[in-house]
């Protein structure tokens, strides 16, 4: 059983580090506005499932970058359901979204909490 604690702790020490270092590589890529095409939810996975039920907030966004349209994907961190169904019945939806890019591949996107506050109703997962 301890263990088990062990392993649930170090897992959670690594999650942290992991989602810290995504944040400050990604603060160094160039910043676009991403139109927002479509909302939809998806069973939250890995360290955005914080339990069994939570799901996530998915938008589908379109941008461009060097005149190149592209189209690419963000998630919440995990929700539960009363916070989705909040989300899609009661609140705005932002029309853009403020997402930073791979200079060497700029199809690999993030989306800041920090870039997005007042924007996006809820904490944004960082893949």
């Amino acid at each position: 059983m301890g263990g088990l604690v062990i392993d649930v702790i170090i897992l959670a020490i690594f999650r942290f580090f992991r989602r810290v270092y995504r944040v400050r590589q990604a603060r160094s890529w160039p910043t676009t506005i991403a139109a927002t095409l479509d909302w939809s939810t998806r069973y939250a996975e890995g360290e955005y499932k914080h339990s069994r039920d939570d799901l996530q907030i998915e938008a589908k966004l379109s941008y461009e970058v060097n005149g190149e349209p592209l189209i690419g994907f963000i998630r919440s961190d995990g929700l539960n359901q009363a916070s989705i169904e909040k989300f899609f019945d009661k609140l705005p939806k932002p029309q853009e979204i403020v997402i930073r890019y791979s200079p060497e591949n700029p199809i690999r996107i993030r989306a800041l909490n920090d870039d997005n506050r007042g924007k996006v109703p809820f904490e944004l997962a960082v893949d």
